[in-house]
């Protein structure tokens, strides 16, 4: 009967601890989604996971993209797309098509074995106006 009540609290403190674990554990940290999104930062600068990236489509016009990762907010990468084609146009004024969603393709080598993955981009085209 002893072990039966030390069983019966034990289950009871561990159905509280496991609830209260999925609670905290379903909300990540804040600094857990920083540490994984990212930056405005160049595509091409040192240690980069990904960042904006632009072609030059003609004189003054330019396809903006950014290469992201999934805790990265939608409308965020929106403001670093509108913040790179300012920018590259030198003010706010410009004309842009909507916005693409896009796939980029790459890989890693883990253990001599080459594993494909691909990030989410989204991009979109630029046609600055002239300067008065």
């Amino acid at each position: 009967m002893k072990k039966l009540g030390v069983f019966a609290i034990c289950f009871s403190l561990a159905g509280c601890t496991s609830s209260e674990f999925n609670r905290v554990m379903n909300k990540p940290a804040p600094f857990v989604n920083k540490m994984f999104q990212v930056p405005y930062e160049s595509k091409d600068s040192l240690f980069a996971t990904g960042g904006y990236s632009e072609k030059e489509l003609g004189p003054d016009q330019y396809k903006v993209s950014f290469e992201y990762r999934s805790m990265n907010k939608r409308a965020e990468i929106e403001d670093y797309l509108r913040r790179r084609a300012s920018e590259l146009c030198g003010s706010t004024e410009y004309q842009a098509t909507e916005f693409i969603n896009e796939r980029r393709p790459g890989g890693t080598m883990v253990n001599n074995v080459y594993v494909p993955y691909s990030h989410p981009v989204l991009s979109f085209e630029v046609k600055c106006k002239p300067k008065t």
